[in-house]
């Protein structure tokens, strides 16, 4: 999968917006993939599309041009990881993303015994010798299982945060007439919201951020998911970065 990074004149990064099957549209139009806010750019300027593990980019008729590497393309054009696109004030790269490693922890309900220490090789240990060892040996395994549980507890703090503010969006949003859906479920595990997007296929978007897997696969993940109908599912390590990118989604849609 590829990412398009989206930087100002000066090479800042402003934006980051997934590249997957569906051709991402460039333009001023508020319902472009990808908008560009200013009055050089084309309402609809310029689309890139993945193919295979390239990338294809097509001008697509506009007043002041698109440039690669400094150069006006007048046809379809391949793009490659390190090329740059210029597009008025803006310049565009791509990211080559690796596939997702989500953490995994296991958290065993009840731990087993740590395993005795082995006296050396050949030699004798003291009772006092084989007390110090096994001390050391349980409070190892006890550090290792405190560690996954401290790991754990904070996911689910920061998860809870997450909900907290979502919840205030939802309330920020209710009677948005582009936003006919914002629910969060009982348990607080599913966060789902429903768009107005003329360019989708039945004429919205669904969006869906939770910490399980939408079809219950991978539960010894500690991961948030995120997923757009009619696109590929991406995980986040960090509650707070998964949000960030649901709300850029929102956002998207609304601008």
């Amino acid at each position: 999968m590829w990412t398009v990074i989206l930087c100002d004149a000066q090479g800042r990064e402003l934006r980051r917006q997934p590249l997957g099957e569906a051709p991402l549209v460039v333009g001023r139009g508020k319902d472009r993939g990808l908008v560009l806010d200013s009055p050089a750019v084309s309402r609809q300027h310029a689309r890139l599309r993945a193919q295979g593990s390239e990338v294809v980019v097509e001008d697509l008729g506009s007043a002041n041009g698109t440039l690669l590497n400094g150069r006006r393309i007048e046809r379809a054009a391949t793009l490659r990881e390190g090329d740059e696109l210029r597009i008025a004030d803006f310049l565009l790269r791509l990211q080559r993303d690796a596939a997702p490693q989500p953490q995994r922890i296991q958290v065993p309900e009840q731990p087993p015994a740590p395993a005795a220490a082995e006296p050396p090789a050949g030699g004798w240990s003291s009772a006092s010798e084989l007390l110090l060892e096994q001390v050391k040996s349980i409070r190892s395994f006890r550090d290792e299982s405190r560690s996954g549980d401290d790991r754990l507890a904070h996911f689910e703090q920061e998860w809870d945060k997450v909900v907290a503010s979502m919840r205030e969006l939802q309330q920020q949003l209710r009677d948005h007439p582009r936003v006919p859906q914002f629910g969060i479920s009982r348990n607080q595990r599913e966060i789902t919201v429903k768009l107005a997007d003329p360019a989708a296929k039945r004429g919205h978007a669904y969006l869906i951020l939770s910490p399980e897997h939408p079809e219950g696969k991978y539960r010894d993940q500690l991961t948030v998911w995120l997923r757009e109908f009619g696109e590929p599912d991406l995980n986040y390590d960090q509650p707070a970065e998964a949000m960030r990118h649901f709300v850029q989604r929102i956002a998207s849609r609304l601008a």
